[in-house]
């Protein structure tokens, strides 16, 4: 049980969420009560442990059902299929720094999109969340899979990015065009 400002959230449940053939793992926390609340899809940065329940209990005690997806091996899918930080620094020996950060995008546009899209679809699935209130939350890598999902999914309602592509905007001149791209492409 997490505490927030004297009111109690309760732990969240784990879930699978499939994608593609992966199954990934989530958490949800969901708040006390009926009805249809609004959601949120937490997408966390690359590497380390995403510490959701800092932020989901924020989220709940207001009313929102909050969904942090593990994307592929990361966290709690750690299992599930390769970590991208092992790919990325693979090419970049192998083919040097350019190509490492070619690899970054790929990967971004392509499955890990496809992990936080399985993520959202899951979301909306479920009965006790209002599918016209959906936002998405992200941080570092999870940020900028924040933008791209908003370009893709228009029924998103709002986005929280914090420092999405920080870490590598500086380094990659790929990672600046997409996320500007995608930004362009927002309602």
């Amino acid at each position: 049980v997490i505490r927030c400002e004297s009111e109690t959230v309760t732990n969240p449940e784990t879930v699978v969420v499939q994608s593609s053939k992966l199954k990934l793992h989530a958490q949800i926390w969901r708040p006390e009560g009926k009805g249809k609340f609004p959601g949120i899809l937490f997408n966390h940065g690359r590497g380390g442990t995403p510490h959701p329940e800092i932020l989901a209990p924020l989220f709940v005690k207001r009313g929102y059902v909050f969904l942090a997806i593990a994307r592929r091996g990361e966290w709690l899918s750690a299992d599930q299929g390769e970590n991208i930080d092992n790919l990325v620094r693979h090419e970049h020996a192998a083919k040097g720094a350019d190509a490492g950060k070619q690899l970054q995008v790929k990967l971004m546009e392509t499955d890990h999109l496809n992990d936080a899209l399985a993520g959202l679809t899951y979301l909306k699935k479920l009965p006790y969340v209002d599918t016209n209130r959906i936002a998405v939350v992200g941080h570092s890598f999870g940020g900028s899979l924040t933008l791209l999902l908003c370009e893709r999914d228009h029924s998103i309602r709002a986005a929280v990015n914090f420092g999405g592509g920080a870490a590598s905007w500086d380094d990659s001149s790929y990672l600046r065009q997409r996320l500007i791209s995608a930004v362009d492409h927002l309602n």
